[in-house]
């Protein structure tokens, strides 16, 4: 939002790597999940994948450890942006020059953030479809066998694979909003610009009102706090 703040070369890489750092985290953490949810859904006759099963709690702490660690040391490559020179000269040509420069970090950071993000974004995709398949199986299976869609089991499982398609597409939808940003379609403070800021800032809202809407228990924790908060609310007044 203030541009002029990027010609702080510290801040200008803080910020970028922070940036990085959360987008990659996020993919990486919502990657693990899919993973989590396909162990939990196939069923395949595997001594492996019983293993897997039967360690599920114990291995699920260290994909989220070693998704923070790929996370902190992927986001150095944004150190690999050069900062911006402020300008020197006033004349109209060296100004065109300027701002047609302006657009090399975005496209830089954007390059680096689909490099660097892209197998997450592999294993999401790759997990999320293979959950659905099996999951059409079994339910196929159930109605042969009982003819109604009445397993509880199953219906958790739908939910869940529910919740990893909204979290596809929606984070297909953030890497196109950033692919707008980071060519500049629109300019600058214009009606255009601002919504696709808003949208971004609004990532961190959005991805956990989709995993809370997937989750029975954080649903029911929510309505929890907030019947509590109403009740002191009303035993206050």
């Amino acid at each position: 939002m203030w541009v002029q703040w990027y010609s702080i070369k510290a801040l200008f890489y803080i910020v970028n790597y922070t940036t990085l750092y959360g987008i990659t985290s996020s993919l990486w953490l919502s990657a693990s999940l899919c993973l989590f949810y396909m162990i939990k859904i196939i069923n395949v006759q595997s001594r492996t994948l019983t293993w897997v099963k039967m360690k599920i709690s114990i291995i699920v702490p260290w994909l989220i450890l070693t998704a923070e660690i790929v996370s902190l040391c992927g986001s150095f490559l944004s150190f690999l942006i050069p900062t911006q020179q402020p300008a020197q000269n006033n004349s109209t040509i060296i100004t065109l020059i300027i701002i047609s420069e302006d657009n090399k970090p975005k496209l830089q950071f954007m390059n680096i953030v689909l490099m660097i993000n892209s197998l997450p974004s592999l294993i999401a995709i790759t997990a999320t479809a293979s959950s659905a398949w099996c999951l059409k199986v079994y339910d196929c299976q159930m109605k042969r066998n009982m003819g109604t869609f009445g397993n509880t089991n199953v219906k958790d499982y739908q939910c869940a694979v529910q919740t990893m398609v909204y979290l596809e597409f929606f984070h297909t939808f953030i890497f196109l909003v950033m692919v707008m940003f980071s060519l500049e379609i629109f300019a600058n403070n214009s009606w255009g610009y601002w919504i696709i800021v808003i949208v971004l800032f609004s990532f961190g809202t959005v991805q956990s009102a989709i995993l809370t809407h997937g989750n029975p228990n954080l649903k029911r924790t929510m309505k929890q706090i907030f019947s509590l908060s109403h009740i002191s609310n009303g035993s206050t007044q």
